[in-house]
């Protein structure tokens, strides 16, 4: 009787052990997905950053462009 109630707790144990490592390992995917997650998202933003960037380079460029145009023409005025 004593032999069948270690068997029994044994058993218990087992199964609550696979359990337990089940768990474990799903939390673990589950950690894992939501980082996934999360590195594609803010890879996401840092590209949307990164074009941002590019378009005002650009329109600065185009300004300071514009500026130096237009320090030429106030020149060539004062020439005339």
């Amino acid at each position: 009787m004593f032999s069948e109630g270690m068997g029994n707790v044994r058993k218990m144990f087992s199964r609550q052990g696979r359990e337990s490592v089940a768990k474990e390992k799903l939390a673990e995917q589950q950690f894992t997905e939501e980082r996934r997650r999360d590195i594609a998202a803010a890879i996401a933003a840092d590209r949307k950053t990164i074009e941002d960037l590019r378009k005002n380079a650009s329109k600065y460029h185009e300004l300071s462009v514009t500026r130096a145009h237009l320090a030429q023409l106030e020149g060539r005025l004062k020439n005339l």
